[in-house]
């Protein structure tokens, strides 16, 4: 049997990647033969022509120190996707690619992450799956938020209907498909979780100089609140801070910033800190996998899978969204909270292999 999926995977963003390679992997584990095709959205096929080219250059002179940042982290993901994910010999550049038609796959995978979202696409439809005309399931894939577009609408109405089975990651996303087709997909857990803290644990850069007892950040966004409660954990412990982002503008957050962590990086830095703090899904994520003790602060805006996460492991009035005199009565114990997943876990790997066939 040979398996495709589609997904984001060449995103510089930990979660993104982390995912992809999980999903892989996972996959891979059953023996199944399965690779990621390397497809390209509309939105980020290169610009090769030379006034591009000039401009990139220039503006790389122009930010020399950022710039070599940036080219340091990309060559950590870059290590770690060639490392840990299997990669289509061929290259597929947008919807417009002919070459995505003559792919050989006996089933193709729709990935997790908002793969849904032709916003984030450029409208690229491949990740519906338009283009194939064999066996097609999806896994934990997302829209990102509640309301869908026009264009949408009409892409699930006219390519889900053709999947022969239907997962999501949230609710919401299952809502929408429901209302739109009258099937009811099947909720999932993120990739992520789909392997054992053990083997995320081959999987961390030991050689990554470590204070013997420190704090992680991974920020999103900076906020109000999550400056307050870095700064109160500080005070309160007297440990260092080692900080991540993975998004969001730069902001006032006490302690020693990692501005070209890769994906092997930060699950070293979740795995063997004292306390995590994040308003990340997959820092909460990896905080339960590795059974770390950690605060869940709020996003501004995008809460719904931290929410959801938070329901299942029964810890709703755990995520912080106001500033507090204290925080000790919110920290969540990943020990004793991965175990409500369990289920679920084991629920999304039995859809796994029932829809794509075991070996």
């Amino acid at each position: 049997m040979n398996v495709g999926i589609i997904t984001f995977h060449r995103t510089i963003n930990i979660g993104a990647v982390l995912q992809a390679s999980a999903l892989n992997s996972y996959i891979e584990e059953k023996g199944i033969k399965c690779e990621i095709i390397d497809f390209i959205p509309n939105n980020e096929i290169p610009d090769l022509s030379i006034i591009h080219k000039v401009l990139h250059y220039l503006r790389c002179i122009l930010t020399l120190p950022t710039s070599i940042q940036r080219k340091k982290k990309k060559k950590k993901f870059l290590q770690y996707i060639d490392e840990y994910i299997t990669l289509s010999n061929e290259v597929y550049y947008g919807d417009k690619d002919e070459k995505l038609k003559t792919t050989n796959y006996d089933v193709l995978v729709s990935g997790s992450d908002q793969i849904l979202n032709t916003a984030l696409t450029g409208n690229s439809k491949a990740y519906y799956l338009d283009f194939f005309n064999g066996k097609k399931i999806s896994y934990a894939s997302s829209f990102g938020r509640k309301n869908v577009s026009k264009e949408e609408t009409e892409l699930i109405r006219n390519e889900l209907p053709k999947f022969a089975a239907l997962s999501v990651r949230e609710q919401s996303g299952a809502d929408i498909i429901k209302r739109e087709i009258g099937r009811e997909p099947q909720l999932v857990m993120d990739p992520v979780f789909l392997l054992s803290k053990d083997e995320w644990c081959k999987r961390c850069n030991e050689e990554l100089k470590l204070p013997e007892k420190y704090i992680f950040v991974y920020s999103m966004e900076v906020s109000p609140v999550l400056e307050n409660v870095v700064s109160t954990i500080k005070k309160k412990t007297g440990l260092p801070i080692k900080i991540v982002r993975g998004g969001g503008k730069p902001g006032l957050i006490e302690g020693n910033e990692d501005s070209t962590c890769g994906p092997e990086e930060f699950l070293r830095y979740i795995r063997d800190a004292e306390l995590v703090i994040t308003n990340s899904f997959h820092g909460t994520a990896f905080s339960l996998i590795f059974e770390k003790k950690f605060l869940c602060i709020a996003h501004s805006t995008r809460n719904a899978r931290l929410e959801n996460i938070l329901h299942l492991i029964e810890q709703d009035e755990k995520m912080i969204f106001n500033l507090l005199e204290t925080y000790s009565d919110k920290v969540i114990c990943g020990d004793k909270s991965i175990s409500n997943l369990e289920r679920l876990i084991d629920l999304s790997k039995d859809y796994l292999t029932q829809n794509i066939g075991k070996s």
